[in-house]
């Protein structure tokens, strides 16, 4: 019985042992199998993605300039096959034509000895039979003429529009003047016509009355501000001329027969300011214009009259604000002025309480009816004042300045745009400095050694004497020359 016993359990061992063996084979197998296909994977795909880098590479890095040409190539071939297709349907309906048009002089030279009545039933034959042969011809004709008439028609349309504006009516005691852009014009027109016609009872004998009836207009028949004063000026009972006006800042100075001399004597006024230099700008401060139209008789004035207006002068104290080192005389140069005339002007200006930065200066009790203004591109050279460094140190005695490194001035290329009017400055405007030399620091010692006391003459005393030091200072050391007492003391000896 043990025996059998033994045995059982030595094959239950056995066949244990060889389920277990099995299944680590099995593992073994599907391991085997599974890292096989992923290797197999692994090749393939590095495979492939190696053989993308090199087709790429190939395409792109090996011969790039080919490929550009192969591709340039492939696409003129297409667009010029296109070309060629469009080139064929736009112009086959047009040469159909003109052969139509060959056969239809062919068919009339045929008859061309035959009466007349012939001709005209060749003529209509030979038409009718090319429709019949070409019974398309008509609708490519529609085709193409259609869309272009539709192109015209809306161009024509557009710039017929464009060409249009909403208008304001204009009516002067009842009678219609004319169209306006809005109601600005109108009451520009009417400050212009009162300035043109000035009366002596200064009565208003105009009433314009505009009616604001939106209407379209031809851009063309609309009237400006001085063409309507015109218009207005010429329904007048007053004796009306043709002249050129002379506004200022949009005031009326009066009329002249002939602007020539006008313009001439501003071209003048203009030249006196003008040096020639690059980039200057002359312009008068005022805004000037001659505008011809209708003016009233009395307002016109002589040529000479307006030449004597226009460059004449008129009351106006102009001053000049004193800077910062700035002398009487400097500022009559500065200003192109006498310092005679500056000096009568302002009797105290050499009174130095009453010359001082701030302080204003009387320049002229006129200036000239028309001022202009100058603008220039200058460069001048500035000083730099230095700055003072101050220390303290023991060396020196107390209470005492010494100066051991000099200061200099510094200087500085400056350019700058500078606005004159009538000759004075008005503002200065600076665009770039360059530093031509950097100023110098000034160093300065302040001493701070107190007194040493020392052995006097006299026993008991703690008084002290300076000594120098040989440094241009005293530094307050100096000794007795010897000790003890003097004998004997000092007294008033008689000369022998």
């Amino acid at each position: 019985m043990a025996q059998n016993k033994n045995g059982k359990e030595a094959n239950e061992s056995r066949n244990k042992g060889a389920e277990i063996s099995g299944k680590i084979k099995a593992s073994a197998q599907s391991a085997a199998v599974f890292f096989t296909k992923l290797g197999e994977h692994t090749v393939h795909n590095s495979k492939k993605l190696a053989s993308f880098f090199r087709h790429n590479y190939h395409r792109f890095g090996k011969r790039p300039e080919q490929r550009v040409r192969f591709y340039f190539k492939k696409w003129y071939r297409k667009l010029k096959v296109f070309a060629l297709n469009l080139k064929a349907v736009v112009i086959r309906p047009f040469v159909r034509m003109g052969h139509a048009v060959d056969v239809l002089r062919q068919s009339m030279e045929s008859v061309k000895e035959s009466s007349f009545q012939e001709k005209i039933s060749c003529f209509f034959k030979t038409i009718w039979t090319g429709f019949r042969s070409n019974r398309k011809i008509g609708a490519t004709i529609l085709n193409y003429t259609l869309p272009v008439l539709g192109i015209g028609l809306f161009l024509y349309v557009v710039n017929f529009a464009g060409s249009l504006t909403f208008a304001v009516s204009v009516s002067y005691n009842g009678e219609n003047l004319g169209y306006v852009k809005d109601e600005s014009v109108v009451n520009s027109a009417t400050e212009i016509v009162q300035g043109r016609m000035v009366y002596l009872d200064d009565s208003e004998r105009l009433n314009i009355e505009p009616t604001f009836s939106v209407e379209i207009m031809d851009k063309d028949d609309v009237l400006t501000e001085y063409q309507l004063a015109d218009a207005i000026i010429s329904l007048s009972d007053d004796e009306m001329v043709q002249a050129e006006g002379i506004y200022i800042d949009d005031k009326f100075y009066g009329a002249v027969e002939n602007a020539g001399t006008i313009k001439t004597t501003l071209d003048n006024i203009l030249n006196e300011y003008k040096t020639g230099a690059e980039g200057e700008e002359v312009s008068f401060v005022n805004n000037i214009e001659v505008i011809s139209g209708l003016y009233v008789k009395d307002n016109i004035i002589t040529e000479e009259a307006a030449v004597d207006l226009l460059s004449g002068e008129k009351q106006s104290e102009v001053y000049y604000t004193i800077k910062e080192g700035d002398t009487p005389t400097g500022v009559a140069s500065a200003n192109d002025i006498a310092y005679a005339d500056l000096k009568a002007l302002n009797p105290d200006i050499e009174n130095p309480s009453k010359f001082r930065p701030g302080d204003q200066v009387l320049l002229t009790n006129s200036e000239p009816f028309l001022p202009v203004q100058v603008k220039r591109t200058i460069t001048y050279t500035e000083s730099v004042a230095y700055s003072t460094n101050t220390t303290e140190s023991a060396k020196y005695a107390k209470g005492t300045t010494t100066v051991v490194k000099e200061g200099e001035n510094g200087e500085n290329s400056i350019t700058a745009n500078v606005t004159y009017v009538n000759n004075v400055e008005v503002s200065r405007e600076i665009i770039t400095t360059k530093v031509i030399k950097e100023p110098v620091t000034e160093e300065v010692v302040k001493g701070t050694a107190e007194p040493v006391s020392n052995v006097s003459p006299y026993r008991g005393s703690s008084s002290r004497l300076a000594r120098s030091t040989g440094s241009g200072s005293i530094d307050y050391r100096f000794i007795w020359p010897f000790r003890g007492c003097i004998s004997p003391p000092y007294r008033y000896r008689a000369p022998p």
